[in-house]
């Protein structure tokens, strides 16, 4: 059995009731797997509009710990396709050294850590997560540091700039790019 998290992206004007229903829904599609945790992000504002529409620029975000056999992976994609009130799904697997954090814990530790961090630049060069102790927080959770390794037009700050290593580099960019399938980061600045 695999480790994955299942991100849901949901419309915004449905009700607690049918959110849950949906979970347990979730929950009974997967024969021989498990949801062991579950994270309810709420309401955010995503920086696209979503299939551009104008009026789906707000989305209700769920992000779920699975265990599953990779068989049972189709079925419940299968299950999520036909959803209606599901805008968007991503399904990560997260491998051995990952872990499941707290959208809530992740952005409390990082904003006391940004606000105790000391503003010197020394040209565009970010180096947060050129430490190992804080490569907890590469995650697509992380969205306040991750926007920093963004240049102004949006590409990603090469590793000169980072003075990351080649594995947490690769890490750093599969973060960005997991934050901008789901809406929450831009593609191109303008």
């Amino acid at each position: 059995m695999k480790k994955y998290e299942l991100v849901l992206v949901m419309d915004p004007a449905t009700s607690d009731a049918d959110r849950k229903s949906l979970l347990g829904d979730i929950q009974k599609s997967i024969i021989e797997g498990k949801v062991e945790n579950t994270d309810d992000i709420g309401m955010m504002n995503l920086k696209y509009d979503l299939w551009q529409v104008t009026w789906k620029n707000r989305a209700y975000f769920i992000s779920l710990l699975l265990e599953l056999w990779e068989e049972a992976v189709n079925e419940l994609r299968k299950f999520l396709l036909y959803n209606k009130s599901i805008f968007r799904y991503q399904l990560f697997v997260l491998w051995k050294n990952d872990e499941f954090v707290s959208f809530g814990d992740v952005h409390k530790e990082l904003e006391s850590i940004i606000d105790g961090r000391k503003d010197t630049k020394f040209g565009q060069k970010v180096t947060f997560y050129s430490h190992k102790d804080n490569q907890k927080y590469i995650t697509w959770k992380a969205l306040p540091m991750l926007a920093k390794y963004l240049t102004r037009f949006g590409d990603i700050k090469p590793r000169k700039y980072t003075d990351n290593n080649i594995s947490t580099q690769k890490k750093v960019r599969e973060a960005i790019i997991r934050s901008r399938e789901l809406g929450l980061l831009d593609y191109i600045r303008s």
